[in-house]
């Protein structure tokens, strides 16, 4: 799967669980579906989008770099 796909993938998820999940949320947990070293590797810090919304550009910055 490249980086590419995940985010196809992670975009859909996010909008298809809006209303369970918010979106940060969302892209964290299909992220943690695949790729756990990366969810790992974020979890906790400021690129955590899991409780913060705001984060999510960054966090998507980190892991298409870290892909």
């Amino acid at each position: 799967m490249t980086f590419e796909e995940w985010l196809s993938g992670a975009t859909k998820y996010a909008v298809n669980n809006n209303k369970e999940q918010r979106r940060g949320q969302a892209y964290y947990n299909y992220l943690a579906s695949v790729r756990m070293d990366l969810t790992n590797n974020i979890m906790g810090t400021k690129l955590d989008p899991f409780y913060d919304n705001n984060r999510l550009s960054d966090f998507l910055e980190y892991v298409k770099k870290n892909w």
